[in-house]
């Protein structure tokens, strides 16, 4: 379903965020679902609030995720059919059916800066002078962000000297950085690590005060 989005920018991410065909039954119970959506019902509360029951599917399967009002209120925007997205929420489980009760939703192309807490690039010492690292350094600076940012230095040897760069060297992840490093170095450097990080939705902050989780991966 959906081959054109799900091979091009969101295929990747889905790998390294989330992905419906994986074993849900397996996974812990807090943890990211993602891809397109395909249907969408909304239904108003005794409070008279809109909530949603959205579903989400990939190339391989679908889950049905329950959006709650606080969350509807802050990120309804992004809850139409066929947007491409990522739910971060907490699973439901029974013996006929498995629901995700979203906390966070994101758009797709936003899950890079959103979860990510460090960024590592891999240099090849054999294919690094001091001009490729005044060029990195300009290229680094032109992204500012909340990132911590490391360089892992290889030799031929295959020994790695990491090197934390300074507080004030903060970086902002996606697919721009990604691809100017990548650029620059002439090989796939960059390496993003996501862990506990404030997720947020299109309103700007996440109305149920949750935290987004990640693997890592590289690009």
């Amino acid at each position: 379903m959906h081959p054109a989005v799900l091979g091009g920018v969101a295929k990747p991410l889905l790998e390294k965020f989330a992905a419906v065909d994986r074993d849900l039954r397996g996974r812990r119970p807090d943890d990211q679902v993602g891809g397109i959506i395909s249907a969408v019902k909304t239904i108003k509360t005794k409070k008279g609030e809109t909530m949603a029951f959205v579903t989400v599917e990939d190339m391989q399967g679908a889950v049905e995720a329950i959006v709650f009002s606080a969350l509807y209120a802050g990120a309804g925007d992004l809850i139409a059919a066929d947007n491409a997205i990522l739910i971060q929420g907490r699973l439901q489980k029974d013996e006929q059916s498995i629901k995700v009760i979203a906390d966070v939703i994101i758009p797709m192309n936003k899950a890079e800066e959103t979860w990510t807490a460090s960024i590592h690039f891999h240099l090849e010492m054999t294919r690094t002078d001091r001009d490729v690292l005044e060029r990195l350094q300009e290229t680094l600076l032109q992204y500012p962000g909340s990132c911590r940012a490391f360089l892992h230095l290889r030799d031929p040897q295959g020994t790695d000297t990491v090197i934390s760069l300074p507080e004030r060297i903060k970086l902002q992840a996606g697919s721009l950085l990604t691809r100017e490093v990548n650029r620059l170095l002439g090989y796939h450097a960059v390496e993003t690590v996501c862990s506990a990080a404030t997720a947020v939705s299109n309103a700007g902050s996440n109305r149920n005060g949750h935290k987004g989780y990640g693997s890592n991966g590289r690009y």
